[in-house]
């Protein structure tokens, strides 16, 4: 006699690969944070753009995202995480790509703060994610580890 038992059950463990993709996920929001400070002599010369423009260049990225991480959490844990992951990534590589062809200071800085927005919802998402794949407590740990040191290695870069 052939009896299924629950023990046949193939059960696909996607953890590893959610991780991978939330790890490089926050590593490219945090290398973005200051990779820009390379390119300001660039960007001066081929943009025209002064001291002032050049600082709201840098600071426009960060201070939306600063601005925006708790509202932006919050609706991740209200409308869920991973369709708000997959939409903070489509807006930050979507205004990425802008900022690549502008060729005006204006049009950077706006660009970079819709950067910001999209930076914004993907950290708080990320992390919250974490803690709904991971539920032991030791991968857990594991886990935000790797996602710190994702973090601080992308703001190192």
């Amino acid at each position: 006699m052939n009896t299924w038992s629950p023990r046949h059950l193939v059960v696909r463990d996607h953890s590893i690969a959610a991780l991978t993709i939330i790890c490089l996920s926050v590593f490219v929001i945090s290398v973005d944070a200051t990779i820009v400070n390379v390119a300001l002599p660039t960007l001066s010369r081929d943009l025209s753009a002064d001291t002032a423009q050049l600082q709201w260049i840098v600071d426009a990225y960060t201070l939306v995202m600063s601005g925006l991480l708790l509202s932006a959490g919050s609706l991740g844990d209200r409308y869920g995480r991973r369709g708000w992951l997959s939409s903070g990534l489509a807006l930050f590589a979507f205004a990425s790509a802008v900022a690549a062809q502008v060729n005006s200071v204006d049009a950077l800085i706006a660009a970079r703060a819709a950067m910001g927005v999209g930076a914004a919802v993907i950290f708080p998402t990320t992390l919250g994610l974490i803690t709904n794949i991971f539920t032991d407590p030791k991968p857990r740990a594991k886990a935000i580890g790797l996602w710190a040191a994702m973090v601080g290695i992308g703001v190192a870069v």
